[in-house]
């Protein structure tokens, strides 16, 4: 079935009927929701070339990884997470473009974007403290939403978890069980989220009074399991009162035998709760 046909079977003009298809706001609520049923009982799809020519829409959201983030892309949260945007996308008619590029394309790749309007909007992920993309985009005149925050000076809108609050409920959470040495896994605090976990963490020690140990929280990076792995072999010789081990993220918290081999007799595997590992004294 085509457009034609579709406005043919409900009485309604062809321009009706791709109105009420693509939103616009004149066409009442009512016939719109007449259309988009009839559409659906007809398994109709609007053609995307003609849809955008009429609409002057690409229907597309943009998504640029930079290759230097591989390992966020083996990340089961990552992938989660373009699962549910492209669910959404779906259900509301768009398509998504993922355009893998390398370290330093990133640029390039929204300055194309911006030129061709291949896409309607790009959703930024994993911004850093000073993001340079933020103020590139508002220069292209893209729009875009970041997943996450940045330090940029102008508004810009951004859908984000409270990290500083999750990481002090932890860390608070590991100091009510009366541990006290408390190493902190943490991401590449170049990136915002790391940044702001590290301040939780820091903040619920400062709260009660207590000093954080300067040997025990500079472990940064990937969140990989093997990365983990070397990090409790580095961390169990400092000193067998290590109590606890707080962790930016499931993947790099899956249990490990081998890293635990190196630990002493009386160390116990990590218990899992609030994705904090914790030992035995």
């Amino acid at each position: 079935m085509n457009l034609r046909e579709l406005a043919e079977s409900l009485g309604l003009s062809q321009t009706t009927v791709s109105r009420a298809l693509n939103g616009y706001p004149e066409v009442r609520e009512q016939t719109r929701a007449r259309v988009l049923a009839a559409a659906r009982a007809a398994n109709y799809t609007p053609n995307t070339r003609a849809r955008r020519l009429a609409t002057g829409r690409a229907m597309t959201i943009g998504h640029v990884i930079p290759l230097s983030g591989r390992t966020e892309m083996v990340n089961p949260i990552f992938a989660d997470f373009l699962a549910g945007a492209g669910e959404v996308y779906a259900r509301e008619g768009y398509d998504m473009l993922l355009s893998v590029v390398g370290a330093d394309g990133a640029e390039d790749a929204y300055r194309q974007m911006a030129a061709n309007g291949s896409v309607d909007g790009v959703m930024v992920q994993g911004p850093q403290i000073d993001d340079p993309r933020i103020p590139l985009l508002q220069e292209l005149g893209l729009p875009f939403i970041v997943h996450g925050r940045t330090n940029a000076a102008s508004d810009y809108s951004w859908l984000d978890v409270a990290n500083i609050r999750a990481f002090r409920r932890a860390t608070e959470f590991l100091l009510d069980f009366g541990h006290r040495r408390i190493a902190l896994i943490n991401g590449q605090e170049n990136f915002d989220f790391a940044a702001r976990r590290r301040a939780g963490y820091e903040e619920a020690f400062a709260a009660r009074g207590i000093a954080t140990d300067p040997a025990l929280p500079d472990r940064v990076g990937p969140a990989e399991r093997r990365r983990v792995e070397t990090i409790l072999a580095q961390l169990l010789p400092i000193s067998a009162k290590t109590e606890a081990i707080h962790n930016d993220g499931h993947r790099a918290a899956t249990p490990s035998p081998t890293a635990w081999k190196t630990a002493p007799a009386s160390t116990s595997p990590p218990s899992w709760r609030a994705r904090s590992w914790r030992r035995s004294a």
